[in-house]
């Protein structure tokens, strides 16, 4: 993903763990919920999952998107963004 696609632009990036989680549905489902309303503030909506295309595909076939979601299984996004682990993740690894 390259921002400067966007230049100009409102982005609203969401980094999610993996298609699937629970958490991350719900939150899926808030932004889908809340789409014409988040784009008509002029925000294009990326979603960024820790799952590889794959899943991903199996996913969307379930959970319907209008908005750009992109696989990232090594991570490059999350480190290029700064985006740690969530607390929850931290404790079980613990």
């Amino acid at each position: 993903m390259n921002l400067s696609n966007y230049k100009g632009k409102k982005v609203l990036i969401a980094f999610f763990r993996y298609a699937g989680c629970p958490v991350c549905n719900y939150r899926v489902h808030e932004l889908i919920e809340n789409y014409d309303k988040i784009q008509s503030k002029g925000y294009n909506i990326i979603a960024v999952f820790e799952s590889d295309n794959k899943v991903l595909k199996d996913y969307l076939i379930e959970t319907p998107i209008l908005f750009l979601v992109i696989g990232d299984p090594k991570f490059a996004l999350y480190k290029k963004y700064a985006v740690e682990k969530s607390f929850w993740k931290i404790l079980r690894s613990a």
